[in-house]
């Protein structure tokens, strides 16, 4: 990418960025936000445009935000922590899969094997 085209970029980027923080001082929960921009009770340029990304995308970004919240509910099915404690990579079972994926090289990127 040329140096003009990385600014271009970066200046679009960045110009946007204003305006979704300006929405989302307003209304601070995705859901919050109407679809249709007639409905928002603050007026920013863009804002049209950043209505029909939004519209358009929304299940993505509530996806996304689901997958980047730490849960701390998940069940782990062990009494301890120390039962979560990696150990390093079973020995057999990757031999195995490096050998279907013919890929023997994957062997020597292994640091620490669970049986040694």
């Amino acid at each position: 990418m040329s140096r003009k085209c990385a600014r271009s970029s970066s200046r679009r980027l960045a110009s946007r960025q204003p305006l979704a923080a300006t929405v989302l001082r307003r209304y601070p929960h995705l859901e919050d936000i109407p679809d249709a921009v007639s409905r928002w009770d603050l007026s920013v340029r863009g804002a049209a445009t950043l209505a029909t990304a939004l519209r358009e995308h929304r299940a993505d970004a509530l996806l996304f935000r689901e997958l980047a919240t730490l849960r701390t509910d998940a069940p782990l099915g062990v009494d301890s922590p120390e039962a979560l404690r990696w150990r390093g990579v079973p020995r057999a079972p990757f031999e195995a899969l490096a050998g279907r994926l013919a890929a023997p090289s994957l062997l020597g990127r292994v640091h620490r094997w669970a049986d040694a």
